[in-house]
């Protein structure tokens, strides 16, 4: 027969690997989700630079065409 002593063994086991399971998924699921965050950070930081020089590069183009237009308005 099973006595309350084995339960008592048996659920401490299993929480002790819940919790060991919970652990070692958690550390090693934050270093992968950091270095995707990490990569995916610079990717949005290179497209924020390659966007902001085509901004200016506009906005120099719409100043020569309004210089142009105020030129040759009257």
């Amino acid at each position: 027969m099973i006595d309350f002593r084995y339960h008592l063994v048996s659920i401490v086991a299993i929480f002790l690997a819940l919790a060991l399971g919970i652990i070692l998924g958690s550390t090693t699921l934050s270093q992968s989700v950091t270095r995707g965050l990490q990569r995916q950070t610079a990717a949005l930081a290179k497209e924020k630079d390659e966007l902001r020089r085509s901004q200016q590069q506009l906005e120099r183009q719409v100043e020569g065409d309004e210089s142009f237009a105020r030129q040759m308005g009257p």
